[in-house]
């Protein structure tokens, strides 16, 4: 999908590619994304200030590679929105549209922009993150949503009672058992 999106750089609008690209790198929802105001941007801290989610105003971390998205979107000036539309003062619309133009390039005909999120909760959870992180980082107001990946966490936890059973193994000062 990455060359897709490089290909598409040229001839779509910075400010769709760069939405994708956030939604990729964020796990955020498609409104969240493209309401979002460049007053509202905390790069020195990470973070930025979401106004009225899903589940009310909250802050957001940003990871390294959204950072550089941001930096690198175009600041229309006079216009609040980081992802700006096409007309004066407005955010971008159609977003849609260019996603599959985009998915169809990289022949990904049955992902849907809402997909990255799923995706981005998947690589936290398998990446060994506990549910409550993943929660806060997707802007969950309940635990029991992020449970669903719940089954993705199995192989971090395998891994993590494996190195408490080889710590305690050798504390006890036994033959150790290397998985």
């Amino acid at each position: 999908m990455g060359d897709a999106l490089l290909e598409f750089e040229t001839s779509e609008s910075p400010h769709a590619i760069a939405a994708i690209r956030l939604l990729i790198f964020t796990g955020w929802r498609l409104n969240e994304v493209l309401s979002l105001r460049n007053e509202d941007i905390d790069l020195a801290n990470q973070r930025v200030y979401l106004r009225d989610t899903k589940s009310g105003d909250e802050y957001r971390t940003l990871n390294v590679q959204a950072i550089e998205i941001v930096k690198n979107i175009p600041v229309v000036a006079g216009n609040p929105y980081l992802i700006c539309g096409h007309r004066k003062g407005t955010r971008f619309i159609g977003l849609q549209k260019v996603w599959e133009r985009i998915r169809e390039r990289a022949g990904l005909l049955d992902v849907r922009i809402h997909d990255f999120r799923h995706s981005y909760a998947s690589f936290a959870v398998m990446d060994g993150l506990p549910l409550t992180a993943v929660g806060r980082l997707l802007g969950h107001s309940q635990p029991s949503v992020t449970d669903r990946y719940a089954h993705f966490a199995q192989a971090p936890l395998v891994q993590a009672t494996d190195r408490v059973g080889i710590t305690i193994d050798k504390m006890m000062h036994t033959k150790t058992l290397e998985p």
